[in-house]
């Protein structure tokens, strides 16, 4: 288990060196962002491959929701503080096409959403990084 979650956080650490073009801030409402996401657009990776997502909130409440999607599908949900990270695990068990996506939320109405495609391939697969 200590090895596949090591796994995870280095092909995130990885990613997010790999893919400049990834936005650093998403920006919502008038104080609410999400920076440095590690959601990668075009990924492929194995069935059973992990990856890491994580992103850093800010904004002005004393706390915000974030919400980790699947195919617009909660998947974790947690309160953090501004300026903390916010991360979760997915690990896909089929292949297929998926829609990640992070959604922020502040007290009011304030809201932010980033999402990107993954493709999932037979678990035999190499991880590709477009």
């Amino acid at each position: 288990m200590r090895i596949r979650l090591l796994s995870i956080l280095i092909l995130a650490l990885i990613l997010s060196l790999c893919l400049p073009g990834a936005p650093t801030v998403i920006q919502g409402g008038a104080s609410l962002s999400l920076a440095g996401c590690g959601l990668p657009g075009g990924l492929q990776l194995p069935a059973g491959q992990g990856i890491a997502l994580r992103c850093r909130v800010r904004g002005e409440a004393p706390v915000i929701h974030v919400e980790f999607l699947v195919n617009q599908v909660v998947h974790h949900a947690t309160w953090v503080r501004p300026g903390e990270v916010a991360w979760w695990s997915w690990v896909p068990d089929r292949a297929g096409r998926y829609t990640l996506a992070v959604a922020a939320r502040e007290q009011g109405s304030s809201v932010v959403t980033l999402s990107r495609q993954v493709f999932v391939l037979a678990g035999d697969s190499p991880v590709r990084i477009p």
